[in-house]
């Protein structure tokens, strides 16, 4: 069928046809009238000018394809592998979930892409929004309102060269066997399906440097991971996995490491085998203490023991002299040891809601303290060595037992915010403490009392 517009009211009421898939409301007539004689400039020209919108043209070219438009099959596949280039979010998710590649060549795609010099990157994320943002959406377009994958597409297993993929917010309860066969991915987000297994023939994805296979079903860690052996980054958190296997140890590139709420009722004691981990999150699990073995970890630069049940501070920390983060928040810990000022590095240090009484006066030699979190504690008073800490930039005290405040918090030059909320604190209008706080505020930190 071939279609030619004769005139303006014929562009209208065949595209209100087409697109709406319903008789139309004034409005979205009326809104469609604004640019029907680009739309037929658009036909007439064989579809190679840019006279409407951009979102519009994929769809538009879909459906004068399908109803016989001859002249839209070039066009239409030149708009595919604009979309695959461009990595756009909606455009690439409805080529693969209607099926549209299972018709085309996919090695000839791949090697029109591979042409771009740019690595062949495909989000698929799933997503609740309808694709167009006009009133006038067109419903017969194969377009879901609610936009998930439940499998995985066909053709997308045969896209080899593809080295980012992002699957995340998906209802994708099995990977295929034909997965393996993306044997240059490097970047996979699996975060937000419904995956409680993984294929043997993951073992393939041998160039794999980042997977995250956060809040999934895994009941067990999938021992397959072990042998992606390139693996930078690993994301299984909020999966109820309970037990982390030996063979983790294989991973010796493994660099950041997300174990949150994975049900560890025991600290993992084979992590102490990752020896170049910079970044490690084991928060919200269940274990009360850290074993001596953990101080092996002398690469580490970033960690989270947060909402623990760890009654002491964990000493083999102490010794990780690169460590720039620590968090300790929500466990049960009853002091800070004297020698915490072994950590040198240290940038930012969070220890909200445990059972402080005190600050030890070593604090004031982290010269390298930027942000110190002590909220929700029982500290009664703030060291004076506190003045020392000349790169702090936020404290924050919030809900503690402190009465004033050491004139010498006037000295640390780069102090922006200071949380004194919830404090007893004596705010007589002639006391020493409500003079620091009215010179705070005159050197305009963020004050909060």
């Amino acid at each position: 069928m071939n279609i030619w517009f004769s005139s303006r009211e014929e562009i209208g009421s065949t595209f209100i046809q087409l697109y709406i898939g319903k008789e139309s409301s004034d409005t979205m007539e009326r809104k469609f009238n604004d640019f029907s004689s680009n739309f037929q400039e658009w036909v007439k020209s064989e579809f190679q000018t840019k006279l409407i919108q951009e979102y519009l043209e994929l769809p538009l070219l879909y459906k004068l394809k399908t109803i016989g438009e001859k002249r839209a099959e070039k066009p239409y596949n030149e708009h595919i592998i604009k979309a695959l280039e461009e990595n756009e979010r909606e455009q690439v998710f409805y080529i693969f979930k209607d099926g549209t590649l299972d018709k085309l060549d996919v090695n000839e795609i791949q090697l029109k892409l591979k042409e771009k010099k740019h690595a062949i990157k495909f989000n698929l994320s799933g997503f609740k929004e309808k694709f167009a943002p006009d009133p006038y959406y067109y419903e017969d377009y194969p377009y879901d309102d609610d936009s998930i994958l439940t499998q995985i597409p066909e053709a997308l297993c045969k896209f080899t060269n593809l080295e980012e993929l992002d699957l995340n917010n998906n209802m994708i309860n099995e990977l295929p066997e034909s997965f393996g066969n993306l044997i240059n991915l490097k970047v996979l987000n699996l975060e937000k399906s419904a995956l409680a297994v993984l294929p043997e023939t993951m073992k393939h994805l041998k160039n794999l440097k980042k997977l995250n296979l956060s809040n999934n079903l895994f009941s067990n860690f999938p021992e397959v991971i072990s042998l992606l052996f390139l693996l930078e980054d690993l994301d299984i958190s909020g999966n109820l996995i309970k037990s982390i296997p030996k063979s983790i140890q294989i991973l010796k590139n493994l660099k950041k490491l997300n174990l949150r709420s994975t049900g560890l009722t025991e600290f993992p004691k084979v992590i102490e085998k990752l020896i170049n981990l910079k970044k490690f999150n084991i928060s919200s699990n269940g274990f009360r203490e850290i074993p001596l073995e953990f101080n092996k970890l002398r690469a580490l630069e970033w960690i989270s023991l947060a909402n623990n049940r760890l009654c002491i501070f964990p000493e083999p920390i102490i010794i990780l002299s690169e460590l720039n983060y620590l968090n300790l928040s929500n466990n049960k810990i009853k002091s800070i040891p004297k020698n915490i000022y072994c950590l040198k590095s240290l940038k930012e240090l969070r220890l909200p809601g445990n059972l402080l009484t005190t600050i030890p006066e070593s604090i004031g030699c982290l010269e390298m303290l930027q942000i110190l979190e002590l909220s929700r504690n029982a500290i009664t008073s703030i060291p004076k060595s506190i003045g020392k800490l000349q790169k702090l930039k936020k404290l924050i005290f919030w809900n503690n037992k402190i009465t004033t405040l050491p004139e010498i918090i006037l000295n640390i030059p780069k102090l922006r915010s200071l949380d004194l909320r919830e404090n007893p604190i004596k705010l007589d209008s002639d006391s020493t403490t409500m003079k620091i706080l009215k010179k705070l505020q005159k050197k305009g930190i963020d004050l909060k009392i």
